[in-house]
């Protein structure tokens, strides 16, 4: 997971914050998986570099979709100076938990960076002294998250399908025998993780960009799903 080039609105002595929604853009949505780990990297650039000052990025996904974003639900924080390019660059590692919503519908991630002192809560509320001062700025940008079932290799059973995959291991491509109408297939990672899916061209499967390993393939079709071990040489 990668934001990259987050560009921070506002510079002077006045609190100023910027929103941009993403939730609706497809092409940003965040594909996650139940029980998974991740790396959220990020590359901020802020109005100017070095100085004695924090520059803030924290993010959060509302797991349980009850449009709230919990404190349980913040996935990590990071605090740093902007170096010579004005960047502030980091990431921070977090765990989907095994319980997060995985329906059809999305959940949303906001992730919130400010300057000098992080935002209090998730809405960007600026810190505040104990004098009343107002001592942080900064944007606030919102994504669309799907959640994915896990399913691991050990979960994996064959449906009473008569579908079939050969070669298997297989080294470019797979073929499905006794396919029956439109189709559509996933293929999971041995951690439940979902590394690719699509329809096939055809009766064939390209497997080609996989790394070596084992996966769980499951092909949909008119008739019946199918679930199956499959081995990348």
């Amino acid at each position: 997971m990668t934001l990259a080039n987050v560009d921070l609105a506002g510079n002077g002595t006045t609190v100023q914050h910027a929103y941009k929604d993403y939730s609706e853009d497809p092409a940003k949505l965040i594909q996650l998986t139940q029980g998974a780990q991740y790396n959220m990297n990020y590359i901020v650039y802020a109005n100017r570099a070095g100085g004695n000052y924090q520059d803030w990025v924290q993010a959060w996904i509302d797991y349980n979709r009850n449009g709230v974003f919990e404190a349980s639900e913040r996935i990590g924080i990071n605090g740093a100076a902007p170096d010579a390019n004005k960047r502030h660059q980091g990431s921070f590692a977090f765990a989907v938990p095994a319980n997060a919503y995985n329906g059809d519908k999305t959940l949303r991630m906001r992730v919130a960076s400010g300057f000098f002192n992080a935002s209090a809560d998730a809405c960007a509320s600026p810190f505040v002294d104990a004098n009343g001062n107002l001592f942080s700025r900064g944007s606030v940008w919102d994504f669309s998250v799907k959640i994915n079932a896990a399913l691991g290799v050990k979960e994996s059973v064959q449906s009473s399908s008569d579908l079939e995959i050969y070669p298997n291991p297989a080294d470019t491509f797979v073929e499905v025998k006794n396919l029956k109408g439109k189709a559509d297939y996933k293929i999971y990672s041995a951690d439940g993780r979902l590394v690719q899916e699509g329809k096939p061209d055809g009766k064939r499967i390209s497997v080609a960009s996989l790394i070596k390993g084992v996966y769980v393939i499951t092909i949909k079709d008119d008739k019946a799903t199918y679930h199956t071990k499959l081995i990348k040489k």
